[in-house]
């Protein structure tokens, strides 16, 4: 539940996808028999089922101001720019992210979407730590790269 409300700070969705994701388990334990790491894969699924929930119900995210104080500050129009300028960022991220050699776009995925330490994407990919470690780097010096030059 605490990780759930990292995510996403509505309670009740946390503890409603949480729930789903147990029903689902008790509906589908052949899907589950070869999980290695039963904790991983919880925090795992977790993260990915908040993750289409917001997504899903993106349109609902327009709360009122007592609710999401990061818009205290801001009139209507600052907040549409600044909603403007982020999507703008994050389709030059996207374009940039998927312009990077396979391995390196997978490790950042695994590293930064799905939060993961160095030594389980190194189990992932049946590599070492140090390897991970490289394919991050050099990703990241990329990714800075690309980026610096907009």
């Amino acid at each position: 539940m605490r990780y759930g409300l990292i995510i996403h700070r509505d309670t009740n969705v946390v503890a409603d996808v949480i729930q789903e994701l147990f029903v689902w388990l008790l509906q589908n334990p052949s899907s589950v028999k070869n999980i290695k790491n039963l904790e991983l894969y919880l925090f795992k699924s977790l993260k990915r089922n908040l993750l289409r929930y917001r997504a899903d119900h993106a349109h609902l995210t327009n709360f009122p101001l007592h609710e999401n104080p990061e818009y205290l500050d801001f009139t209507i129009e600052d907040r549409i720019i600044q909603q403007e300028t982020k999507g703008q960022q994050r389709k030059l991220l996207y374009k940039e992210l998927n312009n990077l050699p396979p391995k390196q776009k997978e490790v950042i995925y695994l590293r930064y979407y799905e939060s993961l330490t160095y030594e389980e994407i190194a189990d992932i990919l049946s590599t070492n730590n140090q390897v991970v470690r490289n394919y991050v780097s050099r990703a990241l010096t990329q990714l800075r790269k690309s980026l610096d030059s907009y």
